[in-house]
């Protein structure tokens, strides 16, 4: 519905709380109210009245017992959030990544974190973090969907297998699309920075009513994020062109029965590479000495081991990873690699697909370039109706179709002669949802609800070039889920959850199809079931009308991965003697999670507190190998676990200054883990052993992360005017498990300057960035090359300058 503007100052308040964008990780709300109500709230924290569905009811944002952050459109646009990446900045507690290079197209399969969860190991099908749409899994294409014309946007923190089930092990997104309100409005932005290879943005929604019981919406995004790297022959790096289009339909046919039909297409393009560091100590000049344990994880035996790194007779990072400035980078010589420049001679190959993807529809042909082509679309029905006794009935119906053609230089720009070695990826996934749910009325004491979950996943992934290598596998899960409350009394209340779930992973190849049928390099008619119930409990206690208290306990699970053990025995028989002592897959995997809240709401401020423990058991890690010529890697189960505490507040001091924050502190330690890939093998001297990394801090977690959001708001010359400063905080992380190659600390600034040009016209000048801070990815790794070691990360992001025009009719 529409945010109506208004020239009083409190309504502007009002507005600038909702530009803020967080109380308790939330705006202020952005939607109907008229002026009267714009005033009488807009002196208060009144952002605890938001209304939010993480517990697939309605319920006020200070009332669930649970840790949310809600994000209206309207602070989305004003902070100008517009993807999943640029959202984890301002939630403490999410960290969204794409995927690395080489491994899957970078829409297809992101990395999830939440609280410190991060995964070592994922498949498109398994991640600990998942993002809805509408309430609908979403596992395709959620790394190329824009965050516009939505109504909301809720990140629902720690476990919520019980409501929301698929791959929700440490947490949730929920996108809530826009719909018509009760009168046509219009909406949009118009941006343009000339940094780097130029930005722009122009995005357009509208809706209008049709009769007394139906609307339509719409919205249109064409977006271009300039390249901020070249590649040799100064093509942008990077750049990323997106189309999308979607729409939403609602309609009440009859009273108390309500339909939704939504659906959007994305088109993008980008050229997306990884890049290379090169080793920045020399040979001789690393002063570390580093103590520990290798281990043969094949029987378990452990040697006790001290590396001197002064003896490496290559150059290394010695502890420490650069910046990614733009002296630092490394790219290939080239966006489009000729038969000259290539390891191998003619590229084509790389660029032809592979034969066993032809066929499948929405899937782009290979870009003939380094850098990717996707698409994805969706369709989805959501609908509920009440009786007459306050019960209801609600149901969901998606189906996603996703496509992804993929090139890149295997080298990462960092090769002995400037050349290049074009590989490439083809990834195709259909997904098809369906649930159910059933619930009493809300306003009794004793509440229940239950319903049933149906989903499935068809995942086809092949590798281009040389070595046509795939993977097809297809996943299926049902799942009965139930949820039941009672208030014992007006102010204490305990709630029951539970979801059971049957899991189903069968893999239909994995591996090099052109090899015999008998060969350990391929994979056939394998598959791994799971059957969990996962349960949470939660009490609450309400000792104030504005005062929440809760205390929950929960424990998740996700299905295990291929161990890859008979592969590696095939290849090798010494590395691993006995391949049923590991089995085809790893256990299941478990959280259990415990978690103590605090929601206030003041007349000046708003603040949410919690405190959280999780442990993690039969996590899955990777142990990389040389099996006879091959380099393959097999697959085990740890444990790690993760405490901490979490704050977000808002506050309104004066009536001209919003201040928002959010802080998180995890203790993240490893408890039964060891890893061998080539940082243990080449820099700590394990050779064929991994490395024992009990005690240590997980890669790419922080202990310290959080913000804080200032907008100061007024009438200047007659016309409502805001300065807005967002300070984002990362704070240092390693990239191994055995906390040795540290990525400092970084803190990015953006400053927000902007005025009312006209009553719902506002003009407006950015920096985003401006201290042009290049923290490395958490998933930048080392390797073995040229010169030494070397860095393998996603490129950073440069400093940005802009301007955006916005407008509300």
């Amino acid at each position: 519905m529409k945010f109506h503007r208004n020239s009083n100052a409190k309504s502007k308040a009002l507005a600038a709380a909702s530009v803020l964008g967080l109380v308790m990780g939330a705006a202020a709300p952005a939607y109907a109210q008229d002026a009267e109500a714009a005033d009488e709230q807009a002196g208060t924290a009144s952002a605890g009245d938001i209304i939010v569905t993480a517990r697939a009811r309605e319920e006020k944002l200070i009332d669930i017992p649970v840790a949310v952050s809600a994000f209206s459109q309207e602070s989305l646009q004003q902070a100008d959030i517009a993807n999943p990446v640029e959202l984890s900045n301002y939630v403490p507690g999410l960290d969204f990544q794409q995927a690395a290079a080489g491994t899957d197209s970078p829409g297809s399969n992101p990395n999830i974190t939440f609280r410190g969860i991060r995964q070592q190991l994922s498949s498109a099908s398994n991640q600990v973090g998942a993002i809805f749409y509408d309430g609908s899994f979403l596992g395709a294409g959620a790394g190329i969907l824009t965050l516009e014309d939505l109504e909301r946007v809720e990140v629902i923190k720690g476990p919520q297998t019980a409501y929301f089930g698929r791959n929700t092990f440490a947490g949730a997104v929920n996108y809530i699309p826009a719909q018509a309100s009760d009168y046509t409005e219009m909406n949009g932005e118009l941006m343009y920075s000339p940094s780097d290879d130029d930005s722009f943005k122009i995005a357009l929604a509208a809706g209008t009513p049709l009769g007394d019981r139906a609307g339509l919406r719409f919205n249109f995004v064409r977006a271009r994020s300039g390249g901020d790297f070249e590649y040799g022959d100064g093509e942008a790096l990077n750049r990323q062109d997106k189309t999308q289009v979607g729409a939403t339909f609602t309609v009440e046919p009859v009273d108390n029965l309500n339909l939704k039909f939504s659906g959007y297409y994305v088109d993008a393009t980008d050229t997306y590479l990884n890049v290379s560091i090169d080793s920045t100590v020399p040979a001789g000049e690393c002063d570390r000495t580093v103590s520990g344990e290798y281990i043969n994880t094949a029987t378990g035996e452990r040697t006790p081991f001290t590396t001197d790194l002064s003896q490496l007779p290559y150059g290394s990072f010695c502890g420490h990873f650069p910046e990614g400035k733009d002296s630092n980078i490394l790219t290939p010589i080239s966006l489009y690699p000729t038969a000259e420049n290539s390891v191998g001679g003619d590229p084509s190959a790389s660029y032809e697909g592979n034969a066993l993807m032809d066929g499948l529809s929405l899937l782009p042909d290979m870009p003939g370039r380094f850098g990717g082509h996707h698409k994805t679309w969706r369709g989805q029905m959501n609908g509920d109706y009440t009786f007459d006794s306050g019960h209801s009935v609600s149901w969901i119906a998606s189906r996603t179709m996703f496509g992804s053609s993929y090139s890149f230089d295997q080298y990462f720009g960092l090769s002995a002669d400037g050349s290049v070695l074009p590989r490439g990826y083809q990834t195709w996934i259909k997904e098809t949802y369906a649930e159910a749910r059933f619930a009493s009325p809300q306003e009794q004491a004793f509440r229940y609800m239950f319903g049933a979950t149906h989903y499935k996943q068809d995942y086809r992934n092949g590798a281009t070039g040389p070595v046509l290598t795939v993977n097809f596998q297809d996943t299926k899960s049902f799942s009965l889920f139930g949820a039941v409350d009672l208030d014992l009394t007006d102010t204490l209340t305990i709630s029951g959850e539970g979801r059971w779930v049957h899991d189903k992973l069968f893999v239909d190849i994995n591996g090099d199809p052109t090899l015999p049928t008998d060969s350990p390099s391929v994979t056939y008619q394998s598959g791994n079931s799971m059957k969990k119930f996962m349960p949470r409990a939660i009490v609450t206690w309400k000792p104030a009308l504005d005062t929440t208290i809760y205390a929950s306990w929960s424990r998740s699970a996700l299905i295990g991965e291929q161990t890859n053990a008979a592969v590696v025995h095939g290849l090798d028989p010494e590395l691993i003697p006995d391949p049923d002592a590991f089995g085809d897959f790893t256990p299941p995997q478990t959280n259990t999670s415990y978690e103590l809240g605090w929601k206030q709401q003041l007349d000046w401020a708003t603040f949410s507190l919690a405190g959280f423990y999780m442990k993690w058991d039969n996590q899955v890690f990777r142990t990389t190998v040389l099996a006879g010529t091959q380099t393959t890697s097999y697959a085990l189960p740890g444990a790690s676990e993760y405490k901490g505490i979490e704050f977000e507040g808002f506050a309104t001091p004066t009536d001209w200054l919003n201040i928002g924050a959010g802080l998180l502190w995890v203790d993240a330690e490893l408890l039964d883990y060891a890893a061998r890939s080539s940082f243990e093998s080449a820099v700590l001297g394990s050779g064929t052993l991994a490395v024992v990394s009990d005690g240590y801090r997980p890669k790419g977690v922080s202990e310290w992360s959080g913000n804080l959001n200032l907008t100061v708001h007024g009438d200047v010359a007659g016309h409502e005017s805001y300065v807005r400063s967002d300070f984002l905080y990362r704070g240092s992380f390693y990239a191994e498990n055995q906390e040795f190659n540290k990525i400092d600390g970084a803190l990015k600034i953006n400053l927000r300057a902007g005025t009312d040009l006209a009553e719902g016209l506002t003009f407006e000048l950015y920096g985003k960035n401006i201290t042009d801070n290049r923290q490395l990815d958490p998933i930048a790794f080392t390797t073995s090359g040229p010169n030494g070691r070397k860095i393998f990360t996603p490129p950073t992001i440069a400093r940005e300058l802009g301007a955006r025009l916005m407008f509300n009719f």
